[in-house]
């Protein structure tokens, strides 16, 4: 039996939500105490929070008053400025979470490994004609139609012995394109092998991984494709 806490959070969270997990999550949520008065350990906790995590985190204070002539008053005190628990938090942000890669660099890393030309052919092949999204991740280029990743291409983990790596969802490329699935795999280059994003997971989680390691393999691919949609 699987213990589900061994899960990485993006395949426990694709399992159990059967979507994929958010490139950046929690970057909205507030948390705004109301209260009379704030004891002094409150205070001290919220500023920790604030200061040190960059929790957006506030405390607020409504006191009540009625001047000479009658006029009712309400005065608001936050215990930090609105703007200081803004900047903490973004600060806080900004030094955890690391950018995804821009094409370029991605575009790069291929470059560096001998790879660029099977990087840009498949690239320029399947863009456009076959997917409607593209983004980047911290190691990969990812093709999507709507929200869901259909093919990946992995400088990060591509190397002139090896190629360029792909990561295929075969039964979404299947319905994506119409065709049938022992026929895209069957154009896939020599080196690949069944992948599944977490144990057990489900066809629509899986597929296959492997490396184009030439350019024959490439247009093999492409060539095998495009005949397969002019059907």
């Amino acid at each position: 039996m699987i213990n589900k806490y061994n899960l990485e959070l993006d395949k426990a969270f694709q399992k159990t939500f059967k979507i994929e997990l958010p490139e950046v999550i929690n970057t909205n949520h507030h948390i705004l105490i109301v209260a009379s008065e704030i004891d002094s350990s409150s205070e001290r906790i919220i500023n920790y929070l604030s200061d040190s995590h960059g929790v957006s985190i506030n405390a607020v204070t409504f006191q009540y008053f009625r001047s000479e002539d009658g006029t009712e008053l309400l005065a608001r005190v936050f215990l930090i400025e609105p703007n200081q628990v803004e900047e903490n938090t973004q600060r806080q942000n900004n030094s955890k979470r690391q950018p995804n890669l821009s094409y370029a660099e991605l575009e790069e890393i291929a470059k560096r490994h001998g790879l660029e030309k099977i990087y840009f052919e498949l690239y320029t092949n399947l863009v456009d004609k076959y997917f409607t999204v593209v983004s980047t991740t911290r190691s990969s280029l990812s093709l999507k139609k709507g929200s869901k990743t259909i093919f990946t291409l992995i400088p990060v983990e591509s190397s002139a012995g090896k190629g360029l790596k792909f990561r295929i969802y075969t039964t979404r490329f299947a319905e994506c394109i119409g065709i049938n699935i022992e026929e895209i795999i069957g154009l896939l280059p020599t080196s690949k092998y069944a992948w599944e994003n977490y144990p057990g997971a489900t066809l629509d989680w899986s597929g296959h991984e492997g490396f184009f390691y030439s350019l024959d393999e490439v247009n093999q691919f492409i060539t095998g494709l495009n005949k397969l949609t002019q059907k």
